[in-house]
């Protein structure tokens, strides 16, 4: 079984993780196979951390959660309707057919209505994690650093 975490991953929140080893407990031996998105997209608001660091912090968090896991990096798309076919298959291809995602062996976790949409319409199960909680979701703490906002520290991460 595969926990599918897409997304372009400038942190890992405590949210996540917990979230994250819960979905685990209820799964058989799980993988999570975090993708980490325009990973070749650097230097940009958007992207500000390149995706080998990215992963390096992936990898750190998962060795400290002892968290059984696998990363890839995913180079950037343009916004298309076949993001999930992408990512599934750019994996796919990367691992030489070893890791094969499908909706019978993959929930995918992801808080990004658009990219929820994606993986629905390929028969995927979505857990939508921060999605619809009080919880920031990564990308808005980075916002909230990147504009100097002082709230992202007082709202549950």
């Amino acid at each position: 079984m595969y926990v599918l975490f897409p997304g372009r991953h400038h942190l890992v929140t405590n949210f996540q993780i917990s979230y994250l080893k819960k979905l685990c407990q209820t799964i058989h031996n799980p993988t999570v196979v975090w993708a980490v998105t325009s990973a070749d997209h650097t230097g940009t608001q958007r992207n500000p951390l390149p995706g080998a660091r990215r992963l390096g912090m992936i990898e750190a968090v998962v060795a400290t959660e002892q968290m059984i896991s696998e990363v890839y990096l995913i180079a950037n798309r343009r916004e298309t309707t076949q993001f999930a076919h992408y990512l599934i298959e750019d994996i796919r291809t990367q691992t030489s057919g070893r890791i094969d995602m499908n909706p019978q062996n993959t929930i995918v976790v992801c808080s990004t209505p658009a990219v929820i949409a994606d993986y629905q319409q390929l028969g995927f199960q979505v857990e939508t994690a921060e999605l619809d909680t009080d919880n920031m979701r990564p990308w808005d703490v980075v916002e909230a650093i990147i504009l100097h906002r002082e709230d992202w520290q007082t709202n549950p991460v």
